[in-house]
């Protein structure tokens, strides 16, 4: 019953400090067709740790960001992150008593020459995700000023805050979404809630990612939507059934398609990172977030007749020249149509180049790429497909 009351006294905090009109002075105005945008198709789980082994299974998880050659640790940001105050380690990794634990210890390390006072832990999946989908967690917060934790789906180009919080105020919640526009130009879309002490006891957080809503929630309760359309004076369309018309989209909700990853991690506040400094003498070390399970969802699609699976099929792979690259089962003339484009992607998502759809074989040149692992995508009627190719010489 007391967790009921705080969880109901924060709604109604939350509600009143939710912003009436958005800033849409850089929003672009779309026109709408109309119809009921809100999908009712049940959740379907795609992924899933509950931690219950005695040691972290290492084909589902890195403990460093894979920006280095091949996806390796082999870069200053891997274990770093920046200005951060830590450096995260394997080992500060563990998994026992059925909690994966993001340990934080007061101990000099360095990595590529960059000198931290801190040890930490993340976690970072292997596997990527392309699709509208539901990310959750249930965790606990480690407690004392000066951590900056964190679970959030990266991609280079899309980022979602499903939550980040400063621990000097475990009660504040951080949520929002990024778009990266090249270089260091982006664009943001945050809240931030009061709600209960977060590192007292543990709490399911998830966030939907839909096509026109992401919605936030706390112990099964929504408690915040970001829309994607805004009428013309700046009101959210919060509503499922939306009239024809015009409206301002906001330009961060992220674009479907770009693969994301899922990452929790433990960062040390420093001099120039947000929510908090580093930890004062008060502070317990060694201190940890502990984390019961992270799940993904997609929504499942029940009703529906089989359809032949649509593949690229990419040759000759390995290739040390041109790629050719197959379309089975798709409706080609639609997308020469439509200007479908066939974009190279390197291991980090970003695309190298791209060629639009020629015919049933789409040829692209692969001179200017060093050797190494990429992929090829296709985006056409909100569903992306991915492949992988070895360029060789």
């Amino acid at each position: 019953m007391k967790n009921t009351l705080a969880l109901c006294c924060w709604l109604l905090l939350s509600m009143g400090n939710a912003p009436l009109y958005a800033q849409v002075e850089h929003f672009s105005k779309v026109w709408f067709a109309g119809g009921n945008v809100c999908p009712d198709e049940p959740w379907e789980l795609v992924f899933h740790d509950d931690f219950d082994g005695d040691s972290l299974d290492r084909d589902k998880w890195m403990t460093w960001y894979p920006y280095g050659d091949g996806g390796s640790d082999q870069c200053s940001f891997c274990r770093t992150h920046g200005e951060e105050g830590q450096v995260y380690r394997d080992e500060n990794a563990v998994v026992e008593d059925g909690l994966l634990k993001l340990i934080v210890k007061k101990e000099p390390d360095s990595w590529y020459g960059l000198q931290r006072n801190y040890t930490s832990g993340m976690v970072h999946s292997r596997q990527a995700f392309t699709d509208y989908a539901r990310y959750e967690i249930r965790c606990k917060l480690p407690e004392g000023d000066g951590f900056w934790p964190a679970f959030w789906v990266f991609g280079w180009s899309v980022e979602i805050d499903i939550f980040e919080f400063g621990t000097g105020k475990p009660n504040r919640i951080h949520t929002g979404f990024f778009k990266y526009l090249g270089g260091d130009e982006r664009i943001h879309t945050s809240h931030t809630f009061q709600g209960p002490d977060f590192s007292k006891d543990f709490h399911l957080i998830a966030l939907d990612y839909e096509p026109f809503f992401m919605h936030v929630e706390v112990d099964s309760v929504r408690v915040y939507s970001f829309p994607r359309y805004y009428t013309l004076s700046g009101l959210p369309v919060a509503a499922c059934d939306i009239a024809p018309g015009p409206y301002l989209q906001d330009p961060a909700y992220p674009r479907f398609g770009d693969p994301v990853q899922v990452i929790a991690n433990v960062a040390v506040g420093a001099k120039n990172t947000p929510f908090t400094g580093p930890p004062p003498p008060e502070t317990k070390m060694p201190n940890q977030m502990e984390i019961d399970y992270i799940k993904v969802y997609q929504r499942a699609k029940p009703g529906q007749r089989p359809q032949p699976i649509k593949r690229l099929l990419p040759y000759p792979n390995p290739t040390g020249g041109d790629i050719r690259v197959r379309l089975e089962n798709f409706d080609v003339p639609t997308l020469t149509d439509e200007g479908a484009l066939i974009d190279i992607l390197d291991f980090h998502y970003r695309v190298k180049r791209n060629q639009p759809v020629e015919g049933e074989v789409t040829r692209l040149s692969t001179d200017h790429l060093s050797p190494g692992l990429y992929f090829l995508r296709l985006i056409t009627k909100g569903e992306a497909y991915l492949v992988k190719f070895l360029k060789i010489k």
